[in-house]
């Protein structure tokens, strides 16, 4: 088309298939030779390593390297945009295991990541799709439930909380492990990202001074 002179130069990305059948992404140049009207030169550039690095850097901004769930920054932007949304009623959870620290300590940091590589994986089980799970740091976890009260977060937390209890080291050994959590609501508890997270938080703090394995709701 561009020889026919329908198209213009240009260049453009397209995604083809190998010799192999996988996929790439090619980058395509056309450049029309010096003094030759009917002749041109097609470079043909793979992308799709530099799309792979690029795509895991994009990847990696957004979420927690070890477990795959959203990272602090992300948490906190996705929960904003909900409250943004006026997404009514929203309840956010704040979840730390207790006697982690020991454990990692006593057993190592690979045996401490992959409870937390599991207990991951439990607590996305517990909640639903469209509720959003963080890993705000160490071995505290974070959600934001969509559509939810105070109370109906009781149940999932204590849902969650017999799953952590069955939890075992990659060994197959038993593991003592339970989980305390704190929520907050809003707008009840708190109107921005801050004053939530600090809201929930500070319900949390409160667990695990009052014996950990358990649950409380700011306010309640």
């Amino acid at each position: 088309r561009v020889l026919q002179g329908e198209a213009e130069l240009q260049e453009e990305e397209l995604s083809l298939f190998d010799a192999q059948g996988q996929p790439r992404i090619y980058q395509l140049t056309l450049q029309r030779l010096a003094g030759a009207s009917d002749a041109m030169v097609l470079v043909q550039h793979d992308l799709t390593d530099s799309h792979a690095r690029a795509n895991k850097l994009r990847y990696l901004s957004s979420h927690d390297e070890l477990t795959g769930l959203y990272n602090r920054a992300c948490f906190n932007e996705l929960l904003g945009q909900a409250l943004e949304s006026q997404a009514l009623p929203l309840a956010v959870l704040f979840i730390d295991l207790d006697h982690f620290k020991e454990i990692n300590d006593s057993d190592g940091h690979q045996v401490g990541d992959a409870i937390l590589v599991e207990a991951a994986r439990r607590l996305q089980e517990v909640v639903r799709a469209t509720d959003i799970v963080g890993r705000y740091g160490g071995d505290e976890f974070v959600v934001y439930l969509k559509n939810l009260t105070g109370e109906m977060a009781r149940t999932y937390m204590e849902t969650f909380q017999r799953m952590i209890s069955q939890l075992t080291l990659p060994t197959g050994e038993a593991v003592e492990l339970s989980a305390s959590a704190g929520g907050a609501a809003f707008p009840e508890q708190g109107e921005d990202v801050m004053s939530l997270c600090k809201s929930a938080d500070m319900a949390l703090y409160k667990v695990k001074q009052n014996g950990k394995a358990d649950f409380k709701m700011k306010g309640m």
